[in-house]
């Protein structure tokens, strides 16, 4: 078994952008409840960005538990996502990161997404907003991990950025970050 070196992780993530919170391991519902409430209790900050901050989060970790390729089967044999999970604060601007093991086709359906929804304008995401809502009671399925990114960026108020990492032929080691600040609406 390879020895960790607690003290060089701890110190890493320290000065790092000011860490808050940093968890690793099983991604579920009942783990992201547990998180909300640590997080919850971490921040002294106004009601409207506490908002902005728990939708976003709850966001990021729903789409991370839809593609991580990364999963633990539990006691009852039901498989649960694994992933990364960093909230840090700089002067007031939040910035949440997602972090976890993809599969290359779900990848680049991802990053072809988040390209576009990056390019449109705040009006513009609002009103594609609205069309996959219609598209998705109309199919009466659920949109999977779409309207959760629209609702990311619009509330947010900034774009979703992506970053990987090619680890295997079929894998990768795939990121998703938001910066919310205290002063946007």
């Amino acid at each position: 078994m390879k020895k960790v070196n607690f003290f060089n992780y701890y110190n890493r993530i320290r000065d790092d952008d000011n860490v808050l919170f940093s968890y690793k391991g099983v991604v579920n519902d009942t783990v992201l409840m547990e998180m909300c409430e640590d997080i919850r209790q971490k921040l002294g900050i106004e009601e409207v960005q506490n908002r902005k901050i728990f939708s976003v989060f709850i966001e990021l970790v729903q789409n991370q538990i839809y593609y991580a390729a990364d999963q633990y089967i539990a006691d009852n044999a039901t498989k649960e996502a694994v992933g990364l999970i960093i909230l840090s604060e700089s002067e007031g601007v939040f910035s949440f990161t997602t972090g976890n093991l993809i599969k290359e086709n779900d990848l680049f359906e991802l990053r072809k997404k988040l390209d576009y929804l990056n390019s449109l304008s705040y009006q513009e995401l609002r009103m594609y907003k609205r069309e996959q809502r219609l598209e998705a009671s109309e199919d009466d399925q659920e949109s999977g991990a779409g309207i959760g990114l629209i609702k990311s960026i619009l509330t947010s108020g900034n774009p979703l950025h992506i970053d990987y990492i090619k680890i295997e032929d079929d894998l990768y080691f795939f990121t998703l970050t938001s910066i919310i600040s205290g002063t946007k609406k």
